[in-house]
Parts: C-alpha cells; structure tokens; sequence
C-alpha cells in the first residue's frame, strides 16, 4: 500500500486555454471608482453642472504648466459649485443594487485634487457628497477647509468625510458629488480643481514603504533608525511574524524606527479631518531585563506626529509595558492618533521605539485610517477545514469497531428516509468489507459518487493528524492565495472525554498538527477556529445535566483555547484578539444555548482567566450590544437550488423537474451575503462582514447524515441534499454574490469536507500522475484535479482588487511537490 521511488516530478505545462477556461468571470470588485465624467477637466467643464455666478467659474490652463484646470474664482460672500449625478440602485448603474428598506446601503466617497490660486484671502473649499430621493437631497458625507489653512502653490486632496450613520438608503436613485467656493464678505475666494475621483467608502491602509522590513536598513531605506537597530536572518525559518525578515531593536538604550509619508497627495487615502492609527507585531526576545509587572521606563512606545515646514505635533502616543511572559510570543500593538489631521499637515510620522535593555523584534507595520488598520491583510480570505479524517494507514484511533480507524471515511448508518437502502454506504475497511474499493482503484470513501466515481481527494483517504498531509494542504492554500483555515473544533472537554475512554482525540490532535505545519512555514498564513457549542448541548458530554453546567463547558473550552494555544505564532488575530468562529451561535437545543449574555460572560471569563480577548464571528444575526464583533452566515442549501427536491427522485436517480435555474441561487447568495453586510454596516467602525462562498453541497456520501433534514417538494422529508451544478455556474454565482457587496473577509466553504463535496481541495484523477510526469495536463485532467481550486484563486485575486503574484502554476506545483515527496521520501505515506 505504500510504495516509493526515486523518480522526480518534470515541471508541469498549464495549457493556457484550458485554465482560462476554468476561470470565472467576475465584474470589477466594487472598491474600485465610480465613473465621473470629465474628471481631470483636460480641455473642458463637459459633464459637470456649474452652478455660479456668471464667469466665476471656467475652464483654464494652469499658469506654467500647460494643465487643464477647473478655475473657481468669486468675490465676496456668494458661492460657486461644480456638481455631477451618479445613478444608482438599477442593473447598469454605478452601484447597481439598493438595500432593503430599513437596512443600511453604502456609503460613496468623493474628493477633489484642488490648489489655492493667487489673490486668496478668504473663503472655503467644500466637498461633499448628497443622496437625491424624489427630488430631495440629503447630505451624506461633507468637509469644509478654511483656504487659508492650504499652503499655496499646493496640491492636495479634499475629501468629503462621511457623516455618522449616513449611507444609502432604500429608494434613493442618485447621489450627487459636488465641489464648491463659499467665499466671505470683503474677500477673494478663488481654487483651482485639477481631478475628482469618487469611490464606495473604505477604510485604507497608507502605501508605507517596505512595511514588512524585507529590505535592508541604511541609506535608500523606507525607514530611519536610530540606536542599535539590525535586520533579522533571513535563513531562520518561520522567525518572522509575516515574510522572511523582520527588525531588531538591540543595546542597552533607546532604539527604534520612524517613516514619513506625505499627506494629502492620493486619492482615498487620509483626509483632511480624519484619525490616523497605525500598528506593529512586536516581540520581546528572551533574555531582556524586565519584571512580572510592567515598568514605565521598560516600554514600547508607539508615536503618530503630524508634521508641518519644521514643527511637528504629536497626534497620538502608546506605551505598552512588557513582562517576562512577553518574551519569545508575536504580539501586537496599536495606536490611534486622539487629534484630527490639520489642512496645514504636510507628513504623517510613524515611530517604533524601545526602552528597556535587551531586544525587540518588529514586523509588518500598517497605517491607515481609524477602524482600518487590524494586524492582518486587509481583505482577508478564509476557508473552512475539517479535521476529522482518519486511516489505518496512519495508525490506530481507538478501540471499538473498525469504523473508529476510518472516521470520516466511513459510512454505513443509512437514512431515515428509507431505511433499507444501503446503496449510499461507504467503507474503506478492505478487512472487513469486500467492496472497500471504488472500480478506478481507489477507497471507497464517504464521498458522493452521484459526481463521479473519481471524484476523491488527491492524496488519497489520508489521515488528518499526518503532518505531510497537514504541510501540504498549506502550501496548496497559500498557492491558492487562501490567508487562514476555519479548523472545525469541538472542544477541549470532549477530547478530554474521549481519551478517558482509552479514544484518540482526532478533532484537537488534527488541530494541533495543522498548527504545527503552519508554524514551521515562512509567510503569514494563519488558523482560527470554528467553535461548535453544540457538543454540550447535545448530550456528547456527559456529566453536564443543567443548562449551567453546559453553558460552563462552553467556557471552559474557549479558556483552554486561549491559555494553551494563545502565544502560538499560527493564530489569527484581529486588533491582537484571537479570531473565534461560532457555527450556530443562536441554536437553542431543547430549551437552552447560548444567549447574548451567555456569550458576553463567556467572553469576559476568558479575558479574565487567561489575559486573551477574544473576536467573536458568528454565523446568525447576533442581537444588540452582543459580544459578537463579526459575521460569517452560513446557510448552502435551498431547496430550489437541489437537483433532487423529493427523496423519491434522488432514491430512483430521476432528478427533478423543472431543472434548478441560476437566478434562484443568485437570489438565495445574495439574501444570504447580504444581511451580513447589512448587519456589519450598521456599526461599520467595529463589525466585520466574512460573505461566505461555496461550490455546491452533495451529502449523499453520508446519507444526509442520518437525518430528515428539508422537506421536499412533495411535502415529506428529503433526507439527502443534492444541488445542482447549474452547468458548472454554482461556485462563480456563489462568489459574484459575495464581491457585490464589498465583504470585509470572505470564507470558502470549504477546504475539505468531502463528506458535503464542498471541498476545493484538488482532487485524484488516475491520469493525473501519469501526465504530471510527462510535464503536461490535459484540459480534462486539470479541470477535475484544480477546477474548483482555480476557480478559487481567481477570486481571490479579484476580491484583492490589486496586482497579485498568484499564479496557477503554483497551485499545481504545490500538489507535484507533495506527490514527490510520497514517491521519494519514506517517511510521507501513501494512502489510497
């Protein structure tokens, strides 16, 4: 069963039609601009309402520079004002979608590139931006600068800020963006325009220069340094907190880091009126001299200063005071400026600095906005992974029957909807089962065979605590351009129950073995978990009889989380708290679950046990002032999506009648992606909106899992879900849905649930070897193995909506990788 040679891989020829093929064909991501006309006024004021006194407002050439311009010139206490309408809310338009009524819309951004023209002694610029409504106008975003406050002869940008708790609404048609003079009595007004540019309001990160310190310091550098201040070994792998090389802070004194970044020269980035904040990963090394309790001259101190000609202000200032618990553990610090940027500001000035004898590590900087800067990309891109696989291959699981050394593999318990229908079995037990093989050769797993026979996991039914298994399914992620897996977790306590029973606990091992693959890896992948409560709510634990003692479980589980596994490197953090996922946050089983002050004492339990805060992401619309701070809503299946829509026509292999259209998942992925949003927005500062995406849902390899599940279309139970592929249209629907509405995260459901086939993990084709060798994949091959990873990557590139290095050929090059390190190295197994 395990075999190995010597050969090695040939490099792989992608052919270009057939992955392009394979691709999706999404519109443009949303973040990028609404189209204004005319925008630069290079030779006119075509597409632009003046509304103006006669001649104050014209086009011209910029003295000296051979620019077109907009000149807006007016004397005394009258205004000038260049306007134009954008549509909004139809098929076509520039936001081509309204909310519902009652739930919150976007929030366009506009702002113009303007410059204070000779002869200025009063007046103001204003930018704004209104939303139009049956002929009224409502104000949504509005700044208004003083001309005196602007340098002359100096660009800059003038940003609408976006008022509190404006945004779209249901009914508005139009928003309208505008830039004016309000001049002042016995004074002259007068602005040049040069470019406008609208876009759907985002919080940005600044372009700092080499944020990650992957470049060397000295002259030439992003960043000034001072005191003892050296560059990380690049050959020490998985040192860093994101990349192959961070920063020391060395010596006995003082020592730190500072970047300048000019103000006011971009679009869309800090405005004039804004909060900025930035943040840093710090780690203090073993060995500095500090105390259990912090010490105000031991410090790290984070500084924002706003810089203007010589003189420079502080904006905002933190001093975190490590502890010998710091040393050795990734921690991250942030600071948020308490004083609004000035119109004079000319540069935004970042510090790092150190006080304390011994060393400080300092990676991945970010500035940006106030709300927007988080510790991590700032689209993050998710995927669900199960860790429940087991094989006899690896090893034994536990005493019982020889399901136990397959889990979740095997299959054999049937639906209640027929229950002597044995023909959706599955088990890969060759000791005990004579049809333990599918007729390509391979295991029969619990895997639904209504797609194909073939359609198995490419490494086989490996087992999910084999740490190859756990290297290789990152490096496919990473490839794919995937950031962090959703680990499917059940718990401490239940582990702990498991191995009294002389069980293996494979759910916690398995998670234990991904995060050591992930730890040993250079770059910044990551793991959060999803916690599923359910196991003390459903009777799995025993001992736990009252709705008290359950609810203390839940609690006890999320402590054990953070103490055991908070100062691991592979976990994802969001503003430094630990990212929890909480698959059925609101289920109420028998009567009694977790209630909103159930999860907010859960949550101010494990920060004061353990020191952790926790971010909660849940998966239905928590109540108000919940302790929940993100949502990811969760809900694949519709029965107007199925193939089968009665138990009778998936039993007879008839699927129903009429076939399952596109619009009714593009209905069903819109409601669902977009009360998350709606909820997200309603609090955008702190909220976080992850849309789910998914490429279909088949439960037939587990018989629906034993339940009733749905009820059909003839109004009994359905049992097995099956959706329909809708012509190889359902992953790319799924994903369009979600870009509509600017998620902040999105999450891929999933990585490998086999048992649902929603995975995008590649997949076995008995060619695939065989081609990998000759150095070339036929179109057929390549769509069976990577379609859906593919498919994929390709979002994930456009969800980032900037230039990326993702590369198919990476993707097939991760799993050539691992199958040659199968046939090469006799420690990585083979499994069937």
């Amino acid at each position: 069963m395990v075999h190995h040679s010597s050969s090695t891989w040939s490099r792989w020829l992608l052919p270009q039609r057939a992955a392009q093929a394979l691709l999706p064909a999404f519109a443009a991501f949303a973040p990028a601009e609404l189209p204004l006309p005319n925008a630069g006024f290079d030779s006119s004021l075509a597409g632009w309402t003046v509304v103006a006194p006669a001649e104050s407002v014209a086009h011209a050439i910029l003295p000296g520079t051979g620019e077109g311009v907009a000149r807006m010139r007016v004397g005394g206490a009258v205004s000038a004002s260049l306007g134009v309408a954008v549509a909004v809310g139809s098929a076509g338009d520039a936001i081509a979608w309204s909310p519902q009524a009652g739930d919150p819309g976007e929030r366009p951004r506009f702002g113009a590139r303007v410059q204070v023209g000779p002869g200025t002694d009063g007046g103001s610029v204003v930018v704004e931006v209104l939303a139009l409504s049956a002929g009224v106008e409502r104000s949504m975003a509005r700044t208004e600068v003083r001309l005196r406050r602007l340098a002359a002869g100096r660009w800059v940008w003038v940003d609408a800020r976006p008022l509190a708790g404006e945004r779209l609404r249901s009914g508005d048609q139009a928003i309208l963006v505008r830039v004016s003079v309000e001049g002042s009595a016995g004074a002259t007004s007068q602005i040049f325009v040069d470019q406008c540019a609208a876009r759907l309001d985002e919080a940005q990160l600044e372009s700092l220069g080499d944020p990650g310190f992957e470049e060397p310091l000295g002259p030439g550098s992003a960043w000034e340094s001072w005191g003892v201040v050296f560059a990380s070994d690049p050959g020490l792998a998985a040192d860093d907190w994101t990349g192959t090389r961070h920063v020391v802070f060395g010596g006995t004194g003082s020592a730190g880091v500072r970047q300048s970044l000019p103000l006011y020269q971009t679009a869309g980035g800090l405005a004039i009126g804004s909060h900025a904040e930035a943040g840093v990963w710090v780690r203090v090394e073993p060995g500095a001299r500090l105390g259990r309790v912090g010490e105000k001259s031991k410090r790290v101190e984070l500084r924002l200063k706003a810089r203007r000609g010589r003189g420079a202000r502080t904006l905002g200032k933190l001093s975190w005071l490590p502890t010998l618990k710091d040393c050795g553990v990734w921690r991250y610090v942030e600071v948020t400026g308490a004083r609004a940027l000035r119109a004079a500001d000319q540069e935004l000035i970042f510090e790092v600095e150190k006080s304390f004898v011994g060393e400080l590590s300092v990676d991945a900087a970010q500035v940006g906005s106030a709300g927007g800067v988080h510790g991590h990309p700032q689209r993050l891109v998710g995927c669900n992974y199960v860790g429940r696989y087991a094989s006899e291959v690896w090893g034994v699981t536990g005493p019982g029957t020889p399901g136990l050394q397959w889990r979740n593999w095997r299959w054999t318990t049937g639906t209640p909807c027929d229950l002597g229908w044995d023909e959706l079995d599955h088990d890969p037990d060759c000791a005990g089962n004579p049809d333990c093989m599918r007729a390509s050769g391979r295991r029969d797993a619990a895997i639904s065979e209504l797609g194909g026979a073939n359609m198995l996991p490419l490494a086989g039914t490996y087992d999910s605590r084999d740490p190859a298994i756990a290297r290789f399914h990152v490096r496919l992620a990473s490839a794919i351009g995937i950031d962090h897996f959703v680990f499917d977790h059940l718990g401490h306590t239940l582990a702990e129950q498991s191995r009294a029973n002389g069980m293996d606990a494979l759910n916690e091992d398995s998670y234990e073995v991904l995060l050591d693959a992930v730890d040993a890896e250079d770059g910044g992948f990551r793991v959060a978990i999803m916690y599923e409560p359910k196991v003390h709510f459903s009777g799995w634990i025993t001992g736990e009889d009252t709705l008290q003692a359950r609810r203390a479980g839940v609690v006890r589980d999320l402590v054990h989380f953070a103490q055991t596994y908070g100062r691991r490197r592979a976990m994802l953090r969001h503003d430094g708290q630990l990212v929890v996922y909480v698959f059925r946050n609101a289920m109420q089983w028998g009567g009694g679950g977790m209630d909103t002050a159930a999860w907010l004492e859960a949550r101010r339990e494990v920060e004061h046990k353990t020191g952790e805060r926790l971010f909660l992401v849940a998966d239905n619309i928590p109540g108000a002032e919940s302790a929940f701070g993100g949502i990811s809503k969760w809900n694949l299946v519709e029965r107007d999506c199925l193939q089968y829509r009665t138990f009778g026509d998936i039993r007879h292999q008839t699927p129903s009648w009429p076939e399952p259209q596109v619009s009714a998942l593009e209905a069903h992925a819109a409601g669902v992606v977009g009360s998350a949003r709606a909820w997200a927005w309603s609090e955008a500062e702190n909220r976080i909106a992850a849309a789910v995406v998914w490429p279909g849902f088949d439960d037939s390899g587990v018989a629906g899992w034993g339940s009733e599940n749905l009820i059909g279309e003839d109004g009994l139970p359905l049992c097995v879900r099956v959706t329909d592929s809708l012509g190889g249209a359902f992953f790319a629907t799924t994903q369009s849905a979600a870009l509509a509405v600017r998620p902040d995260w999105i999450q891929v459901a999933t990585w490998n649930d086999w048992n649902e086939l929603t995975q995008i993990e590649p997949a076995w084709h008995p060619n695939l070897e065989e081609q990998l060798l000759s150095g070339s994949l036929s179109p057929g091959v390549l769509e069976h193995c990577f379609g859906r990873a593919l498919e994929a990557q390709a979002m994930v590139s456009v969800f980032r909506a900037v230039a990326t290095d993702l590369e198919p050929q990476d993707l097939v090059d991760a799993a050539a990788r691992y199958l040659e390190e199968v046939r090469s190295d006799p420690l990585v197994l083979a499994y069937d």
